[in-house]
């Protein structure tokens, strides 16, 4: 679930930098830059692992946490994003991971009525 996710996530940076189509504040690359895809990577790779985690340790929070600060501090840093670029992307990245975590338990929902309504249905029919 949060390998699809962080894939999916990243085709709809890609759709996003292609529609807003903002530069880079340094000339580094020729690609867009809003929204940054390091921060959305790292966002919603981040909340994933937590929301899929069994454990909830203090220490977990606070390595997924420090990482997405330091992935995100370090492209404002290396001039390759604007703050806001930054900002957006996290902002995309952990309102993605929400979404995706809520439609994976709907399904799974789904999947699991399925299942009870086929063991019904071979009962009945038996």
């Amino acid at each position: 679930m949060v390998g699809i996710g962080v894939l999916a996530s990243d085709v709809l940076n890609f759709v996003l930098k292609n529609v807003i189509k903002e530069p880079r504040p340094s000339s580094l690359r020729g690609d867009y830059g809003m929204p940054s895809r390091h921060a959305q990577f790292t966002a919603c790779a981040c909340l994933l692992i937590y929301l899929t985690s069994t454990s909830s340790k203090p220490l977990s929070i606070a390595a997924l946490s420090l990482t997405t600060i330091g992935v995100c501090f370090s492209r404002v840093y290396l001039v390759y994003h604007t703050t806001l670029q930054v900002v957006a992307g996290c902002a995309v990245g952990l309102v993605f991971a929400s979404g995706w975590c809520f439609a994976c338990s709907k399904l799974k929902l789904l999947n699991d009525m399925f299942e009870v309504v086929q063991k019904i249905a071979v009962r009945v029919l038996e």
